[in-house]
């Protein structure tokens, strides 16, 4: 596989879903608990989002575990497999720690960039149309892949 390919899948079916997932659960959080700005309802918040991102990763190991076998770039199957939570136990607990800090980290994020007009509003439509899209052009690259054509 060559090394564009693996840059444009890693970019549109890892990246930029994980960077909208965690504006997800700022936005949604925010909008759903009153007084959310409190740092115990923060945690709970990160809590959440790091357990709605686990489950997200299940859903894409096999995709990972693909990219991983078809590639022989060393430092593309490594950063692939940053999302890989089937390869180690250390990899699952570093990813739920780093999902419950940067679910916090979008929680605050989103409360001070965005009004809570705009983040009650329309925010969560536009994530979910980037992610829709990101995911397709991935998806459309990905599927390439799985036939074995490159």
């Amino acid at each position: 596989m060559t090394k564009r390919k693996i840059i444009t899948i890693y970019l549109f079916m890892f990246l930029i879903p994980y960077i909208i997932c965690l504006a997800l659960v700022g936005t949604s959080f925010n909008s759903l608990v009153i007084h959310s700005n409190s740092i115990w309802r923060t945690i709970v918040g990160s809590i959440i989002g790091a357990l709605f991102l686990m489950a997200t990763k299940v859903i894409i190991q096999r995709s990972i575990q693909v990219i991983q076998s078809k590639t022989t770039h060393k430092f593309a199957k490594s950063l692939v497999g940053i999302f890989d939570i089937s390869k180690s136990p250390f990899n699952l607990y570093f990813n739920f720690i780093s999902d419950f800090a940067l679910s916090g980290v979008s929680t605050y994020l989103i409360r001070k960039l965005f009004t809570p007009e705009v983040y009650m509003g329309s925010l969560i439509g536009y994530l979910v149309a980037i992610l829709v899209i990101s995911l397709l052009i991935g998806s459309n690259v990905g599927f390439e892949i799985l036939q074995n054509r490159e």
